[in-house]
């Protein structure tokens, strides 16, 4: 096999170029680097997460802007306006809260609609709406511990210490390591 020089390399593949060249020039496109984009559902879901994330660390404000942005973007559902009325109860609209609370009363929100019924009736002092409140919500989701634990403690608040029992120790049996699980219990 002969040995070609790195020139005649060069000139073999510049005759071999344009013998392939036509009139019509094709491109070669190279493989994209950016992400995807995520389907509409895929984005709906992740926006919706975003703000889940920023009630739990407490920006209900920003949150409420985010519901609003949400709800021009993607329309309204049943889980925005429960975190609408969660950011609502957590920023002092009370009655704006309640009022969501009571629309998701029947629906697929229905046992987190209750929750935050009972804990707005707590907030009141009404210590039997809070009671019927929190026990429809661990009626509706009994594994939830967070409405068990809030049921408890209102029992107690209302002087009910034995009814308090069962849904502490429910809520200190299927979560153990909780904290707030554990110091309602002891009291």
């Amino acid at each position: 096999m002969p040995v070609l020089r790195p020139a005649c390399l060069l000139l073999a593949l510049v005759a071999a170029a344009a013998g392939c060249s036509s009139t019509t020039p094709k491109y070669l496109r190279a493989p994209s680097l950016a992400e995807p984009t995520p389907a509409p559902q895929d984005s709906r879901n992740a926006y919706l997460e975003l703000i889940q994330r920023m009630q739990q660390q407490g920006a209900w404000y920003a949150s409420l802007a985010h519901v609003d942005a949400f709800r021009q973007r993607y329309g309204d559902t049943p889980a925005l306006r429960l975190l609408q009325a969660d950011a609502l109860r957590q920023t002092g609209q009370i009655d704006a809260a309640l009022a969501l609370y009571r629309e998701l009363g029947s629906g697929p929100q229905a046992a987190a609609a209750a929750h935050g019924i009972g804990l707005i009736a707590a907030l009141r002092d009404d210590d039997d709406g809070g009671e019927q409140a929190l026990a429809r919500a661990t009626q509706l989701n009994p594994l939830n511990t967070d409405y068990l634990g809030d049921l408890g403690y209102a029992r107690l608040r209302a002087g009910r210490f034995e009814q308090a029992r069962e849904p502490l120790a429910k809520a200190l049996e299927l979560s153990p390591g909780n904290a707030k699980a554990t110091a309602n219990l002891a009291l």
